[in-house]
């Protein structure tokens, strides 16, 4: 028997999507999956010949028996040919399915949204078992007719072997987005620090241009990394509900500051605010107007011993830790019926 992961290559140009699948199939490579090499295929949604010839010799490898893991979604532009890359696979013989799911991007749309009618949600349900982001997530996902078993990752891996600064206290909120920060009605004291675009221009916000997600971990220099969109802090965001998908997802930023070894802000609708709590990784945040009130009870001192309890989720995020104990779990789950953690 052997379990295979799919791996996209090459550089892309949104990379926190794509670094989460590299990032899955490093981590998955360290627990013994073997890589299967894909990349960003063009002109494939009119060319079903291609399509087949390409699935075909893609999982050419794959014999009875095997485990597949495939990052969901494969962010290949024509969808036709993930569904088609699973009705491949499920047609092998005791050929197991593992989806392990970074987005699920019609849950993001405004408006009228019928799961029944969810193209990905039927996807979901032909796998064997489904790795998801947070506990929350299963459990929209079952209500929306998915009785597929599932377990959760928590947190999503930020491989980083890098630099990072030392951090200190200071009054200082880091917000990195990939889209425009609107802080117009924010009226703190607290520094702000926006990494990507925004058009605030009081004196304690600063605006740094777009960086790589890979480059971020060495600008961080104390302070906390705001995870969610707080109130009063608004973005452009089109058809996309960002609110309400933060309540089941794990978010990139969370990660990603915690592999700078940042500690984080989260919203108490957030679906990993018990995890952040519990932890004691972050601070829980409605209000942006309210942060000069939470940190004037903060010092040094107390900055310093979430700093300690950052540290340990730093090394774990940054090696993939979450994503193999997940991958670990799932292999015994399929192989063994070790059912523990799934629910």
């Amino acid at each position: 028997m052997t379990n295979w992961v799919l791996r996209l290559e090459g550089e892309q140009p949104s990379d926190n999507r794509y670094l989460a699948v590299q990032n899955l199939s490093t981590s998955a490579s360290n627990v013994g999956f073997r890589e299967i090499n894909y990349i960003l295929y063009d002109d494939l949604a009119n060319n079903s010949t291609r399509r087949a010839e390409i699935i075909e010799g893609l999982f050419s490898q794959v014999k009875p028996g095997d485990i597949v893991l495939l990052p969901f979604p494969l962010y290949i532009l024509a969808m036709n040919f993930q569904k088609e890359c699973i009705d491949f696979l499920k047609k092998m013989k005791n050929v197991k399915l593992i989806a392990f799911v970074l987005d699920l991007h019609t849950w993001l749309y405004k408006g009228d949204y019928n799961p029944k009618t969810d193209f990905l949600l039927e996807q979901l349900r032909t796998f064997d078992l489904l790795i998801v982001p947070t506990k929350k997530f299963a459990g929209r996902l079952k209500k929306e007719g998915v009785l597929t078993p599932m377990l959760s990752f928590d947190f999503l891996d930020f491989i980083y072997n890098g630099p990072i600064k030392t951090k200190n206290w200071k009054q200082k909120i880091y917000i990195a987005s990939g889209r425009a920060i609107s802080l117009k009605n924010y009226h703190g004291k607290t520094d702000i620090v926006v990494i990507g675009s925004s058009n605030s221009t009081r004196e304690n916000i600063t605006v740094l241009p777009h960086r790589k997600a890979i480059e971020l971990p060495q600008i961080f220099d104390g302070g906390f990394g705001a995870v969610d969109l707080i109130n009063n802090v608004t973005t452009n965001t089109n058809n996309y509900d960002w609110d309400s998908y933060s309540a089941y997802t794990s978010p990139s930023k969370l990660s990603l500051y915690l592999a700078s070894g940042l500690p984080v802000l989260v919203r108490s609708d957030s679906a990993v605010k018990e995890l952040v709590e519990r932890a004691g990784i972050g601070l829980i945040v409605d209000d942006l107007n309210d942060i000069d009130r939470v940190f004037e009870k903060l010092n040094e001192n107390d900055y310093q011993k979430i700093l300690k309890k950052v540290a340990t989720y730093q090394r774990a995020v940054s090696t993939g830790y979450f994503a193999q104990r997940a991958l670990l779990e799932g292999v015994a789950f399929l192989t063994l019926g070790i059912n523990d953690s799934i629910s």
